[in-house]
């Protein structure tokens, strides 16, 4: 993960990377019309947190930033079985 700031004249802050770590947690169901078709949905809450830091100066204050991620993902899908 490389995270890049620009300040308002395009310059790029000084950044570090890193590889993070995370989780996942969820669940998802399937029903069975008949033979053939089925319905699902999933829903899944993902949190990761990088290593990675950026850090850059804006007229004599030194700015520090960490990095997580979160987000929630749902999906639905139909299945059509062979």
């Amino acid at each position: 993960e490389d995270v890049r700031l620009h300040d308002e004249t395009g310059h790029t802050a000084d950044t570090d990377s890193t590889t993070g770590t995370g989780w996942t947690i969820g669940g998802g169901l399937e029903h069975a019309f008949d033979e053939h078709w089925s319905l699902k949905g999933e829903y899944l809450y993902v949190e990761t947190k990088s290593d990675a830091h950026t850090y850059f100066s804006d007229e004599g204050e030194d700015y520090y930033s960490n990095n997580t991620f979160k987000s929630h993902i749902a999906r639905i899908g139909v299945n059509y079985r062979f």
